[in-house]
């Protein structure tokens, strides 16, 4: 589901095969290869007649937000909340073609995100440790944000 007054059909195909990419050569899981592409505007109707249309045919869905503050983040998290859903932005689609070569990983890791957070809201477990934690609770840092 995209925006499209800031993204077209293609870069929204474009960003879903990359997911899609990630899922499958990361973490061995295979999405669908002709996913269903919604555009919206101002009006949401038509997202909410394609979802009455094909909600038993669609598990999950990634949503392209216009900004990290999107006033819809509320309304397709309501709409999907029997479904996975995994929120993007156009600034995080945008990223692929405004990072220099050497920061192209940026872009990686927040695709592998992407669907890592789907694919766990799916049921799969992404990660499985080797050996069992003994700790309640364990907090990850990252000490090279951006690096």
């Amino acid at each position: 589901i995209y925006p499209e007054k800031s993204v077209t059909e293609n870069e929204a195909k474009q960003f879903y095969n990359d997911v899609a990419e990630v899922s499958r050569k990361v973490f061995g899981i295979s999405l669908p290869r002709d996913p269903l592409l919604w555009g919206y505007q101002e009006d949401l109707s038509s997202i909410t007649r394609n979802y009455a249309r094909f909600r038993n045919e669609v598990l999950a869905f990634i949503v392209i937000l216009r900004t990290d503050n999107d006033e819809f983040y509320g309304f397709f998290k309501n709409l999907f909340k029997d479904k996975a859903s995994q929120m993007a932005t156009v600034r995080t689609l945008r990223l692929k073609e405004k990072l220099l070569k050497e920061k192209k990983h940026v872009y990686r890791t927040t695709i592998i995100n992407i669907a890592s957070g789907l694919l766990g809201k799916l049921g799969v477990r992404p990660w499985l440790l080797k050996d069992r934690l003994k700790a309640e609770i364990y907090i990850g840092i990252d000490l090279l944000p951006g690096k």
